[in-house]
This record gives structure tokens, sequence and C-alpha cells, in this order.
């Protein structure tokens, strides 16, 4: 039976392979793919891909399989969520509940999101751009299936293959989101520039008033300014865009 099953396992990874090299497709028909014929045998239901975008959100830009109302309650949650795409990206590692105990044991807070009744099984994966976790795909399962080393072997394999395709997708969506926030970087003054330096840095106000040479009112001022340049809501904020920026993440 096992080695059955690896014959199986190694055809559907054949066939993945072949549909990325010869039609190169985009993240829906990939997510149908998956959906449709790799996991199939595990009744696979839906799959997502999200986005952790410079504000510190995740957003889902492509899926297969997901209804509305789910599309909506896990369109975007953040990264400092207690939820498993958050954690899948923070930690880089995969995840994988394969009951509904699973998921309100360690999520006991997902009540106030919709999980539709056929899931039965959640699995993730980190997509890395440059080395990073900064998207993951989402796979949902109809039935319990337990993470065994020849399923996690095989999800594992089949998960990487998608990863390497969506990278560039993903890298794309993060270059484009990049480019929308330099166009506000360029309006800051030197003096602004240098305090967002130094903020980054993780210095103080009172800090980068000593280093510069200005009052603690002027840093704390210019401060306001910039948050207000770039659409911050706080210090944490704009030094998460200012290191987008100059491609710390």
């Amino acid at each position: 039976i096992a080695m059955a099953n690896d014959i199986e396992h190694l055809t559907l990874l054949s066939e993945l392979t072949e549909f990325i090299h010869s039609t190169n497709p985009d993240v829906e028909s990939l997510c149908q793919f998956a959906v449709m014929r790799t996991f199939k045998h595990l009744d696979a239901a839906a799959l997502f891909v999200s986005q952790l975008g410079s504000d510190a959100m995740i957003r889902q830009f492509g899926s297969f399989g997901l209804s509305e109302e789910m599309q909506q309650s896990w369109g975007a949650i953040s990264i400092n969520d207690h939820l498993p795409p958050a954690d899948c990206i923070r930690t880089n590692q995969m995840y994988w509940m394969a009951s509904a105990q699973d998921w309100y044991r360690d999520y006991p807070h997902l009540e106030g999101y919709k999980i539709e009744e056929k899931t039965k099984t959640f699995i993730a994966w980190p997509i890395r751009i440059k080395r990073s976790p900064m998207s993951m795909i989402g796979l949902i399962l109809q039935k319990s299936v337990r993470p065994t080393p020849q399923e996690m072997t095989f999800v594992g394999t089949a998960g990487g293959l998608l990863a390497l395709h969506l990278s560039s997708e993903c890298h794309s969506i993060q270059e484009s989101n990049r480019q929308i926030e330099e166009i506000n970087f360029p309006l800051l003054s030197q003096r602004q520039k240098d305090i967002l330096k130094l903020m980054a840095e993780g210095l103080t106000n009172h800090e980068i008033g000593t280093n510069l040479a200005y009052s603690e009112s002027t840093v704390r001022q210019e401060t306001m300014r910039i948050y207000k340049l770039f659409e911050a809501s706080g210090r944490s904020e704009a030094i998460r865009k200012y290191r987008t920026f100059h491609g710390y993440l």
C-alpha cells in the first residue's frame, strides 16, 4: 500500500510540475489545478494564497473554492493576530490541523471567523521571498487527514512547487506596493529622513534630538509630519514602511 501511494504521489507531483512549466498559470488557475487534481485524493475543497503587506496586514490575492462569505471573513488579518495564516508567516513553519477540535483547541477565538462545515483539515505553508516568509498558501480539506510522514512529505513537496511558482508573483505584488510607498518618501525633508532613520534604529525622540542637535519638541513635530506623509498610524507603521522602501524586509 505504501509503495502504491508513493507511486501515486510521484505521478501527481510530476503532473503539477508539467502543468506549471507548460502553462505558466496565474494564481487562480494554479489554485484550481491543485484543488481539482494535486490534492484531490485528500478531498481538497479550497486553496488560497495570501500576502503580507507593509501595513502588517495579510490579504488574499488568489484562491479557488472559497465561498464569498469565507473570503470576506478571512480577507485581511493582522500579522500580530493569533491565527493560522499569521502564525505560518511569523514562524516560517507548516501548520497542519486535522480536525475541528484541533482548530478550537489551538485557536479558541476562531468562533469570530467564518469556517464552513466542510472544513475538516487546514494546512498552511509559508512562501519565502528574498529568504523571508512574506506570503502563505492555505489548503482546506473536506475530510480529517492526519499528518503521517508519507502525507507530510507529499504535501510539503507539492507545496514547495506551488510556492516556487507563486514567489515571483508575490514578489511582483510586493514591489508594486513598495513603489506606491516610494511616491511619498522623496517628499520627506532631509531632516525628516534623518529622524526616520534614527527612529528605525530604535532611538527615542530625546535620543534623536541629542544625536541631531534638535529639541525634543522639534523631533516630535517632525515625527507627526512623517506619519501624515506616510499615512502611518504611528511609529511602528512608519518604521515598517521605511524598511520596506529600503528593502530591509
